[in-house]
């Protein structure tokens, strides 16, 4: 599992300030990638939570994926299935983007804010009927993944 979070690239357009400003609503793109160099995994899946500042937009792409949002829990999840063995490898990586966005309070200013929990990637082996997983960290402000973001933007200003 590969997450990442981007505002100036990727496969939609997002909206908003950058650096995020108090009161100003800022959208980011969450993508998500698969890659499976062993046996098949069955009943795959990807959640992660947003905390109750961060406003879940939708618009996943490609449309043929399932993601979900539970506003109850805050919990995003990608039913991603079934990940054939050689996915990302000799097969094309599984892949899908979504939008999230965060409106800063006055308490968040010149901090770097955590807009989506730690994302876990779990299914069973079809082969060892083991129950697998891949964890990776939260998503934050700080976007070392976006080759047009700049450090300084890190930051919520005021």
């Amino acid at each position: 599992l590969v997450s990442r979070l981007v505002h100036y690239v990727g496969p939609l357009t997002n909206t908003g300030p950058m650096p995020p400003k108090v009161g100003q609503e800022t959208s980011y793109t969450v993508i998500w990638s698969v890659v499976n160099s062993s046996n098949d995994l069955t009943q795959a899946t990807v959640k992660a939570n947003l905390p109750s500042y961060v406003r879940f937009l939708g618009n996943a792409v490609p449309k043929e994926e399932a993601v979900a949002y539970d506003p109850r829990t805050g919990t995003v999840t990608w039913q991603l299935n079934k990940v054939k063995a050689g996915t990302g490898l000799s097969a094309s990586v599984r892949e899908v983007a979504f939008q999230i966005a965060l409106t800063p309070s006055v308490s968040q200013a010149y901090l770097i804010v955590s807009l989506m929990g730690d994302a876990t990637l779990s299914g069973t082996d079809d082969f060892t009927m083991a129950l697998r997983s891949s964890l990776k960290r939260e998503l934050t402000t700080e976007l070392p993944t976006d080759p047009k973001s700049k450090e300084s933007e890190s930051l919520v200003v005021r």
